[in-house]
């Protein structure tokens, strides 16, 4: 894997995979700009995920050469006013892992320091290794879960 678009190809598989009751719609924001990459729906529950994909770590500075925008961010924080679960999830093709980072952990510049991948300490990040998408998706949604039925 060594692109986005080769990336997003392979979650869009895993996502048919998990079976009927799992829904993924995959936007496109050719003709509005900041649309997230994927609106999915589990059980009543609704995510929004913004998908980005580095080929290689860098040693140092910034993760992303395409950080999530403004206007994707500002996507994002409206579909939460609205209820939606919204994530960030950065993949790396190197290490083949994945960081799903809460609405939360993303940082206002859209960008991550290069450390994403080694910081499990975090509580807004969960990292999955690519043979765990099912599992990711699944932990996506529970923290939604958790956090909107929340009194």
């Amino acid at each position: 894997m060594n692109t986005e678009g080769e990336f997003n190809a392979f979650i869009t598989k895993e996502i048919r995979m998990l079976g009927q009751e799992y829904k993924a719609i995959k936007l496109s924001d050719r003709f509005r700009i900041g649309l997230p990459d994927w609106i999915m729906i589990y059980k009543g529950r609704t995510i929004a995920v913004e998908a980005k994909f580095v080929k290689k770590t860098p040693t140092k500075g910034r993760l992303l050469n395409h950080p999530i925008t403004a206007p994707q961010l500002s996507s994002l924080k409206s579909m939460a006013l609205a209820g939606c679960g919204c994530w960030g999830l950065i993949a790396n093709g190197e290490t083949r892992r994945m960081a799903a980072v809460a609405l939360t952990g993303i940082p206002e510049t859209g960008n991550f320091s290069c450390d994403l991948f080694t910081n499990e300490m975090n509580r807004y990040v969960f990292l999955f290794d690519f043979t765990q998408t099912h599992n990711m998706l699944r932990t996506m949604f529970a923290v939604h879960t958790l956090i909107s039925d929340k009194p």
